[in-house]
């Protein structure tokens, strides 16, 4: 629940490497206001059985000059604006929830596991195309990501000045 379904990510096997079921059921057990999670490259920020999961991606600078929509959450964090982590609490209060890509798309659209053969241009273009095999896309009705990743993030003046790649087209 808290990564992309597996064709849209660039290493598929992602999902058998990040998250158990041990630790969900032990964060529920423990039931906290927020888990505070990261290290899969994917900023996120939902509520899910009344708990708050935000993931606050650093990425590594080449991920911050090419898929900045993917890294982004809020107005800033972590491409401009003053360096520094993404706040999560303050005084005992959390913030309004962050702008996140990802999070906001599933906000919007289910997970489709029956999609298997539509794969996002994005990831197509890494695999060999068999004819009559597959399809390239993002699905009937479903706008990408970046139509939910905060305005700024696909703005190329704030990739550093390198590639656009991934910016505009995630």
């Amino acid at each position: 629940e808290l990564v992309p379904e597996k064709r849209f990510l660039f290493v598929p096997a992602l999902n058998k490497a990040v998250g158990s079921r041990f630790l969900d059921a032990r964060v529920r057990a423990l039931g906290p206001d927020a888990h505070i999670f990261g290290h899969t490259h994917f900023s996120w920020d939902a509520t899910l059985g009344g708990i708050r999961y935000i993931q606050p991606c650093l990425a590594y600078s080449s991920e911050r000059r090419t898929v900045g929509a993917a890294i982004a959450a809020g107005e800033a964090f972590p491409l401009r604006g003053p360096e520094g982590p993404l706040l999560v609490c303050d005084g005992g209060a959390f913030p309004p929830r962050y702008q996140c890509c990802w999070s906001a798309f599933y906000d919007r659209h289910a997970r489709r596991p029956d999609l298997a053969n539509v794969l996002p241009a994005f990831v197509a273009r890494r695999y060999r195309r068999v004819e009559g095999v597959g399809e390239v896309g993002w699905g009937d009705g479903v706008q990408p990501p970046t139509d939910f990743a905060p305005s700024w993030s696909l703005d190329p003046q704030w990739n550093g000045g390198g590639s656009t790649r991934g910016v505009v087209d995630i």
